[in-house]
């Protein structure tokens, strides 16, 4: 092989190179790994990427935590019957009366697999998935205003609360830096 012919120092010549953190096959021009958004800099630089690592460490346990009290607030109105008394369960009876936008529930059952599906790909720094996440909370917001009397019991109430506020940071984590640039276009 000529010298024209090898590649740069440093450099794969157009190969797929795995991930030294995760082992994930990534493309030759992958700027950090797709799996995992480990970066060549953080190797080169390990003292200085501990900040960053902490904070990718924060940013996927707030996406754990908010998609475990999103499943249990699901969760939490199916238990309701066995969970409650008869008269709080009247009051949640009244639940999304006198709605302007009525939601089918196969469009409710989407967002929860949406919701989900653009969790897990948050959590490996994907950029649709972190536009998507970020589409489904607006139209939720957005909609409330729209879904009539919304009742709750303390549990779902605390469980919503959690929900909106980890959306919140995970939502500020994802669009500000350092965490911004993990998020490649594939």
């Amino acid at each position: 092989m000529s010298e024209k012919d090898r590649p740069a120092a440093g450099s794969t010549g157009g190969m797929a190179v795995p991930c030294p953190l995760c082992g994930h096959v990534n493309e030759a021009e992958a700027v950090a790994c797709t799996a995992c958004g480990h970066s060549e800099a953080e190797q080169e630089h390990p003292a200085a990427a501990e900040p960053l690592r902490t904070n990718v460490k924060l940013f996927r346990l707030l996406i754990v935590f908010s998609t475990t009290c999103y499943l249990l607030l699901i969760a939490e109105v199916f238990a309701a019957p066995s969970l409650y008394s008869l008269t709080s369960l009247e009051a949640l009876s009244w639940n999304w009366r006198g709605e302007i936008v009525p939601i089918p529930p196969v469009l409710a059952w989407a967002k929860v697999s949406l919701y989900v599906v653009a969790a897990v790909s948050l959590y490996r720094f994907s950029w649709p998935g972190r536009l998507v996440y970020t589409l489904l909370l607006a139209t939720g917001l957005l909609l409330t205003p729209l879904s009539g009397v919304y009742v709750t019991v303390g549990i779902g109430s605390l469980l919503s609360g959690c929900v909106n506020m980890a959306d919140g940071a995970i939502l500020v984590m994802a669009w500000t830096p350092p965490l911004r640039e993990r998020f490649v276009r594939l």
